[in-house]
Order: C-alpha cells, then structure tokens, then sequence
C-alpha cells in the first residue's frame, strides 16, 4: 500500500478509503486539477494580469490632473488634423444620429466590449491554444506599457470636450454614459487619456491574434471587432483619428518586437537542441518524457 504524505497542519487527516487519493489524502483529481495548466499556472496568470491592471489604472488616475495641459494638447491635435484634412469625427456622429438605435449600439460597445472582449480572447488562448499565450500576452503588456507611458508624457483631452469644434458626446445624449457625473466610471478614470486609444490597440490584437491562431473558418469574423472598435470610438467623440492611428503604430512595433524575440527565442533553442543531442546521443533518456505544459513567465 502506498504511504501518504501528511501536511504539517493536519493532525488527524480524514480517513480514505474508498477515495483515490494522491499526496496529501486529496482527491487525486484536486491533485492532477492544481498540477495542469488549469490550475497553479492559471490562478497565478489571473492574479498578475490582474496586478498589471490594478497599477496601470492606478498610475492613469493619478495622473489626471493636467487637464489644462491636455486641452491645449487637443486643440494641436484638432488643428493638425484640419490641416491633414482628416477632421471628420463629428460628421460620422452627424450621420450616425439619424439612427438613435445605432448610437446607443456604439455607446455600449465602447463601454464594455473593450475588457471583455480581451479577456474572452485571453481566456480562449490559455485553453486552446497555449502555445500562443505568451506572445500575446507579452504584445498586450508591451502595448497597455507604450499607451501608458504617452497618457503620463502627452495628455490629451478627448473630442466630446469640445462641442465648439462640433463633437457631440453621445454617451450623455443617448446612455449608456462612461464618464462625466453619473458615468459609470465615474471616479475611477482619467478622462485625459485618449492618446493612444488603447481600446482600438487591444481591438487590433484581439482581431489578429484570433485570425493567426484560430483554426475555424469562421475566425475571420473576428476581424469585424477592430472595425467596430474605431467605429465605436471615433462616434461616439472619445477618440480622434490621430489616437487610433498611433495605437495602430504602437501594435505593429510591439508585434513585429515580440514575433522577432520568438524568432531569435526558437532559433537558439533549436542550436541548443542540436548541441545536446550530438553530445548525449549515445545516453539512455530520461523515463517520464517532457511535460505537455510548462507556463511561460518571461513576460518581457
């Protein structure tokens, strides 16, 4: 009969039999459930994604309150783009507010397709396609890291500020609101952010990433999420186009970065692989083979 470990604050463990237990008088089930990827490694990546968040936020908040130099910051942005001939925001809106119904789509998708969104895609990653959950975490950190540093250096008051130029905030006209006095993150933003427009950013990798990973033939309707997104963003006056085009920079940098990075990752891998099988070709090899999982924690 096997021996079980006893836990140290465990006295008395609860008798077994007729359970197949593993160490510790668990279920063997609870053992094999903790060990996966499933388990451990999932609750860890939920808590410091989560932790990554929490500071990012933290730091966006805290640096709300130059809103002066934000305003003066947008009014450039507005000028330059009536010079580029690209300052169209409010007609969309205008054209769009013949469809009160469509408006309030807009409104809603800006206000919680954005996390959702990710995180859906994040969570279908780790569970069926695992070995592409490391590179798309690491382009998500580095991206939100870039948008993060250019809310702190260049803040930016966004469109719907500025009804004199012709923006209209919909969010206040039609609902639902997401800030302002009973926006429903009211408090808790910095509404001097908008450059870059990390939901569009985040919308680009969700877009990509299901259409490079994904395997169905439906995976190209995914591509339909960044197209709402700019769509979403631009109508309903909290971005200009200047902020989506710079998180359309700052995902291709980031891609192109971490696609390289694999690239150098797999090549000295492979030369490692090759070293090792020439000097042990004639040794036995270890019972047990590799693990079908081994979480990735570089996350730089």
């Amino acid at each position: 009969m096997r021996r079980l470990w006893r836990p140290r604050f465990c006295s008395n463990p609860a008798k077994t039999s007729g359970v197949i237990t593993g160490r510790g008088g668990y279920p063997s089930g609870v053992t094999r459930w903790w060990r996966s990827r499933f388990g451990a490694d999932l609750l860890g990546e939920l808590a410091q994604l989560a932790a990554l968040l929490v500071v990012y936020k933290a730091v966006r908040f805290w640096s709300r309150d130059h809103f002066s130099v934000a305003v003066d910051n947008a009014r450039h942005v507005i000028r330059l783009e009536q010079r580029l001939r690209v300052s169209n925001e409010f007609d969309l809106t205008k054209v769009s507010m013949r469809l009160p119904a469509l408006v309030r789509f807009f409104n809603q998708y800006y206000v919680l397709a954005h996390f959702a969104s990710t995180l859906v895609f994040m969570i279908w990653l780790y569970a069926r396609r695992p070995d592409a959950y490391p590179l798309c975490r690491r382009i998500l950190i580095w991206m939100t890291a870039m948008g993060l540093v250019l809310h702190i250096a260049y803040p930016l008051a966004p469109p719907r500020m500025f009804p004199e130029f012709g923006f209209i905030d919909t969010g206040r006209l039609f609902g639902p609101r997401a800030y302002g006095a009973h926006g429903l993150f009211n408090g808790v933003s910095n509404q001097i952010a908008a450059m870059p427009s990390l939901h569009f950013g985040w919308a680009l990798l969700v877009g990509w990433g299901a259409i490079k990973f994904g395997k169905s033939k439906w995976r190209w309707l995914v591509a339909v999420h960044p197209v709402i997104t700019l769509l979403a963003i631009i109508i309903t006056a909290n971005h200009y186009w200047l902020d989506a085009f710079v998180a359309l920079v700052i995902f291709t940098t980031c891609t192109s970065l971490a696609l390289w990075r694999e690239a150098i990752r797999a090549r000295r891998a492979q030369d490692h692989q090759h070293e090792h099988q020439h000097e042990h070709q004639h040794q036995r090899p270890l019972p047990g083979g590799s693990p079908t999982w081994q979480a990735d924690h570089q996350w730089l």
